[in-house]
């Protein structure tokens, strides 16, 4: 099977000196009393104007056709909040609006082209995070934070905002990080959809054994993760949070994996899976990583995981399942 490339894009601006803001008409553009609104060095494309579509038309199909391309990162850098007065009616963002409607319209029909095509949203700091454009577009990358021990809070608190099956989570691993930490950075995805990163090219063979056993375990549940629910044995995690945790119970409600982070305080923790309450018999695995040090008790009469990890930032992920 011929491998896909995959390629960050911006489809809804153009740079200020970028010679399309030449070929396209005035009116293919956002504008405000008659003048073009920049932000960021860039013009926001109007996707109304029938010749935005065709020229992203013709970009699309070169990429995909002659290129190779098979997922886009389609990303938003900008903050164009006014509305636009071109074509519009009165009313404030009724044109932002019909714009928005005729983007999502254009994605629609790229994949409608491109059947094998995945094309992941970016939503600028969550401004566009919602189901008008997740219902279109497969992933939702859920942040760029580059701590992965801050990040554990983000994985964490996702399923309150997008599917498990849609949440875009990076793992970023480093050769000059602990096993601990690296560790924790693969967990940080696996409740979701990976996107693994990092420089893997430099780690060491021992360090690269650790991510491979974590991709093999994400392999191993993500039919799982499809079509799972979201559940928090810790409440909602806050961003300071000593201790964090997420659940996912399976579909078959007879398989709950819980994934716990420790950030700071106690090196022991009681956890309540409330989700496996009442089963007549359950079993623990830790699932990954297995080779670092873990205590782990399961009382499934009280449904009470009990842990004990080093005196460090780390995490886990468990699965509890009926027997």
């Amino acid at each position: 099977m011929e491998k896909a490339s995959l390629l960050w894009l911006e489809p809804e601006v153009v740079g200020v000196r970028s010679v399309i803001g030449d070929r396209l008409p005035k009116e293919a553009f956002f504008q405000e009393d008659g003048h073009r609104i920049v932000e960021k060095g860039r013009f926001q494309l109007d996707y109304r104007h029938p010749e935005v579509r065709t020229w992203m038309n013709t970009v699309i199909h070169n990429l995909v056709v002659n290129y190779r391309v098979g997922f886009f990162k389609f990303d938003y850098n900008i903050q164009v909040m006014q509305r636009t007065d071109v074509d519009g009616p009165s009313a404030a963002g009724a044109a932002q609006l019909e714009n928005q409607r005729a983007y999502l319209a254009w994605v629609r029909s790229q994949l409608d082209k491109y059947p094998k095509l995945v094309i992941e949203t970016c939503s600028s700091g969550a401004q566009r995070l919602d189901y008008a454009m997740l219902a279109v577009h497969s992933i939702q990358s859920t942040s760029d934070q580059q701590d992965p021990a801050l990040y554990a809070a983000i994985a964490a608190s996702m399923p309150t905002a997008v599917t498990p099956e849609q949440s875009g989570t990076w793992a970023y691993p480093q050769p000059g990080w602990s096993d601990e930490i690296n560790a924790l950075t693969v967990v940080n995805g696996l409740l979701g959809r990976v996107y693994l990163s990092g420089r893997v090219d430099k780690m060491s063979s021992e360090q690269l054994s650790l991510i491979k056993e974590g991709m093999v375990v994400y392999k191993m549940i993500r039919d799982d993760v499809k079509t799972a629910h979201a559940t928090w044995p810790l409440g909602f995690p806050k961003w300071n949070s000593d201790w964090v945790s997420l659940g996912l119970v399976a579909m078959d409600k007879e398989t709950v994996y819980v994934a716990i982070w420790r950030r700071a305080g106690p090196t022991t923790k009681n956890i309540f899976i409330n989700t496996a309450k009442g089963w007549p018999e359950s079993k623990l695995e830790l699932l990954y990583p297995v080779r670092l040090e873990t205590q782990a008790t399961w009382d499934f009469a009280t449904s009470i995981l009990g842990i004990g990890v080093p005196e460090t930032v780390c995490a886990r992920l468990f699965k509890i399942q009926q027997v």
